[in-house]
């Protein structure tokens, strides 16, 4: 049997969200699979490079005004799915997100 290590730092949950984003120049559109503190999983009909920043916004279930913060691609895979980390967000959209996803339940791996 093979020992499996969870390598992730922060709680994931379930989050089925539009995504804006400006990269380049360009608007771009993406949903979310799911949130942490750390950073988001998103999927759409192209990727971004890995190392790439960009501004995102999205809302939250139950909260009026959007999130926004600066992220940066992790990693990349092939059915379009990118990682990203936030690099840049307020003290107050990080409270905002922690609250989220401390109320939600984990995320299934």
């Amino acid at each position: 049997m093979t020992d499996v290590t969870e390598k992730r730092q922060f709680k994931r949950v379930a989050l089925i969200a539009a995504v804006d984003a400006v990269a380049g120049g360009r608007t771009l559109r993406f949903e979310s699979r799911n949130i942490s503190t750390g950073g988001m999983l998103l999927r759409g009909d192209e990727t971004l490079p890995e190392n790439e920043t960009f501004q995102m916004s999205f809302r939250l279930p139950g909260r009026a005004d959007a999130v926004t913060a600066t992220g940066i691609v992790q990693h990349v895979s092939p059915e379009a799915f990118m990682g990203v980390r936030f690099v840049e967000l307020s003290e107050e959209m990080r409270a905002v997100i922690e609250g989220f996803v401390k109320e939600a339940p984990a995320a299934q791996p």
